[in-house]
């Protein structure tokens, strides 16, 4: 008897375990951008444009660093967000209409340690892309350590002319998986060769870097257009 009630009590709380870990991960990133609705601006992007100050490669991403590199303001009260770092995921995380892309930038950009905002940029198979280009030719290879990027590594540099976006609230994409992440994926799509592709692959081994896609849960995706 007793063996079945701590069989039960067991039992229990595996489930109990289990719910409160759905409940904590049900606003991960990426996901895919469908069934949107419009929305009211709430990115506003900032013209400090500092170069960067260092990068790095880590052996799953090219790494741009950067120390008060340019910022944005998000939200109503248009709260102050500056830029962490860049980095490229190879093909993109977030799908548009189930459509996937070459390559996807993140910008990360953090309030205080715990309040971070990206802003992802998607590209498809077109024109060599000049901004890539400067992460190319600027990244170390694997266990070189850090590098002094040229000046040319800026904010806007990456950006496209347009600036419109798609906005949710989402997460990291990477281990932990920290939710409360403010997303604005940028609705303009730039281009990238396939040869730039194939080098930024080879700069982390060859091989892809993205997540796959995420259950919305009911979330509202938003979209803001530039005309």
């Amino acid at each position: 008897m007793r063996c079945g009630r701590a069989y039960l009590v067991l039992l229990l709380l595996i489930l109990v375990a289990i719910t409160a870990c759905s409940d904590e991960m049900m606003q991960q990133s990426p996901v895919d951008i469908t069934g949107y609705t419009d929305g009211v601006p709430t990115l506003f992007i900032g013209f400090n444009d500092i170069g960067a100050d260092h990068i790095t490669n880590t052996g799953d991403f090219v790494k741009v660093k950067y120390d008060g590199g340019g910022g944005i303001l998000v939200g109503e009260g248009r709260e102050e967000y500056q830029l962490t770092e860049i980095h490229v995921h190879n093909p993109s995380e977030h799908t548009v209409e189930g459509e996937q892309f070459a390559l996807e930038t993140h910008m990360v950009f953090s309030r205080q340690p715990e309040e971070i905002a990206v802003v992802g940029l998607l590209y498809r198979l077109g024109s060599e892309n000049a901004a890539i280009q400067q992460i190319i030719d600027s990244a170390p290879r694997q266990g070189e350590g850090n590098v002094k990027p040229s000046s040319p590594l800026k904010m806007l540099s990456f950006l496209p002319k347009g600036y419109g976006y798609y906005a949710y609230m989402g997460s990291l994409t990477t281990p932990p998986f920290t939710e409360g992440v403010h997303w604005f994926v940028m609705s303009d799509v730039l281009e990238v060769s396939e040869e730039q592709v194939r080098e930024i692959a080879a700069l982390t081994g060859g091989g892809t870097n993205n997540r796959e896609i995420q259950p919305l849960n009911g979330r509202v995706i938003r979209a803001f257009k530039v005309d």
